[in-house]
């Protein structure tokens, strides 16, 4: 009886993490207006384009700036806008729905984001690729990609 109480507990935590982990994926930075950071203790770091954001990270935010995010895995971009300088989490600018717009995106353009990730990562000779669009590359590996006119880049609700 012991045992089974013991499983049960552990069965429970690794479920608990799986969900975790689930929810707090990673996007990438694909373009930014305003000078935002990140903070990690008392060490404040430049986000970049390109720089990869967990939802739980903590910024810094300038007023009037813009952050467009790219979430590979679901196949968003998702675009800040901030009105107030200040500091918060990633995900709560995210679920802010007066100053956030998410975006689903056509396999078109979903493509076109993924190889230009891939190109500026080769540049750089960064190993971060993200996995989906490692996935979308393997797809699509020789397609010569052109960006899409603006009304074939997003799926309506």
């Amino acid at each position: 009886m012991k045992t089974h109480k013991i499983l049960f507990v552990f069965m429970m935590f690794c479920i608990g993490s799986i969900f975790t982990t689930a929810q707090a994926q990673d996007v990438y930075v694909y373009s930014k207006i305003g000078k935002f950071f990140i903070r990690k203790g008392k060490k404040d770091t430049p986000v970049n384009v390109q720089t990869q954001l967990a939802r739980t990270d903590i910024l810094l935010v300038p007023a009037k700036g813009k952050l467009v995010l790219f979430d590979p895995e679901n196949r968003k971009e998702i675009e800040i806008r901030t009105s107030y300088e200040g500091v918060s989490s990633l995900d709560k600018l995210i679920n802010n729905n007066e100053t956030t717009t998410v975006r689903k995106l056509t396999d078109m353009y979903f493509r076109f984001l993924c190889h230009q990730m891939m190109d500026s990562i080769d540049k750089e000779g960064n190993e971060n690729v993200p996995t989906a669009v490692v996935r979308a590359l393997e797809l699509f590996p020789d397609e010569v990609m052109e960006e899409p006119d603006d009304d074939q880049k997003y799926i309506e609700d």
